[in-house]
């Protein structure tokens, strides 16, 4: 049913698209203004046939990326649900938002030159479609999985009465490290500049480079701890920032095989009902949280670190008497 009602929305996006520019093509210059400065002005065209090609090609791009997606991950699970949901609802009422203005905009000028200006309406179209791509989610997001997540007690390890047993691994990024210190050498080059020859200061901009740089070096290597309060995620060289998920709040804990592509990308990606951490596509730790989020963290020995967790988890259920 969802991804029948998602080809549809689609199709009737698409339909909503083509006809707003072909109705009204008469009444719209050609080229189009399809782009306005930070003082509203118009500063930019395109033609009607490509404006039109390019909204279009838009809006199929993040409909069907959305529907395999979804599709892939199991229209069962709520979190493909909301990736769904979300995604189409808010993206294609983006796309209608800047077809709508861009024609509005551009209805009776002679010229691109002369469209209206925009500034504030394109702050609502983008804040409403956000909106109602998070309301969709929030909807979508309603009742349980269809295949419900592991519970406390599947593990076969067995942990005695007084035992202390902590589990660790560690995982690290050649690319996403390498990533990093490329990004570091514009931080560098920007900031010597000024220092050998006549320019203006430029540490602004080598500031933001820095700071990326030293984000990414930060993703490009963890350190898992699984132990009674938790899962402990610390990231990086310095083993800072640190993630904690305390015990109570997992339910279960499993080892699959994941991609970048099925959780986001690289680094640490946060997505509808799902976080990742992922240093490389393959072993990974899958969390299954009580808010019905997962949790994924690429790292070895993942299957030893689910049947520790979910020991640990019958044990908590034990001893609260669930």
């Amino acid at each position: 049913m969802f991804a029948l009602g998602g080809v549809v929305w689609a199709a009737l996006v698409t339909g909503a698209l083509l006809a707003g520019v072909l109705l009204l093509g008469g009444r719209l210059p050609d080229p189009m203004a399809t782009h306005w400065g930070p003082s509203g002005v118009p500063d930019g065209s395109m033609t009607r046939t490509g404006f039109l090609a390019f909204v279009v090609g838009l809006w199929v791009v993040i409909a069907v990326g959305t529907l395999v997606f979804a599709v892939r991950g199991g229209l069962g699970r709520r979190a493909s649900r909301v990736l769904l949901c979300g995604t189409l609802a808010g993206g294609g009422l983006f796309v209608l938002g800047l077809l709508g203005l861009t024609v509005w905009a551009n209805e009776g000028a002679a010229h691109w030159q002369q469209a209206r200006s925009l500034s504030w309406q394109a702050f609502l179209a983008v804040g409403g479609a956000v909106l109602v791509g998070a309301l969709a989610g929030w909807l979508a997001n309603r009742g349980p999985d269809d295949t419900p997540p592991p519970v406390a007690g599947e593990s076969r390890m067995r942990i005695e009465a007084g035992q202390r047993v902590v589990w660790m691994a560690t995982m690290s990024s050649s690319l996403l490290r390498g990533l990093g210190l490329a990004i570091l050498v514009p931080a560098v080059v920007l900031t010597a500049v000024p220092l050998f020859a006549e320019a203006p200061p430029l540490w602004p901009v080598a500031l933001v480079f820095g700071v990326c740089s030293l984000l990414v070096l930060a993703l490009s290597s963890i350190l898992v701890h699984v132990g009674e309060s938790g899962v402990r995620i610390a990231f990086g060289p310095l083993r800072w920032p640190v993630r904690k998920l305390p015990l109570e709040r997992i339910t279960g804990a499993e080892a699959a095989d994941k991609r970048a592509v099925e959780v986001g990308g690289w680094g640490y990606r946060v997505l509808p009902g799902q976080t990742a951490v992922m240093m490389r596509g393959g072993e990974c730790l899958v969390l299954h949280l009580e808010s019905g989020r997962r949790f994924v963290i690429s790292v070895d020995g993942a299957e030893r670190g689910a049947e520790l967790l979910n020991a640990l988890v019958a044990e908590r259920s034990a001893v609260d008497g669930r």
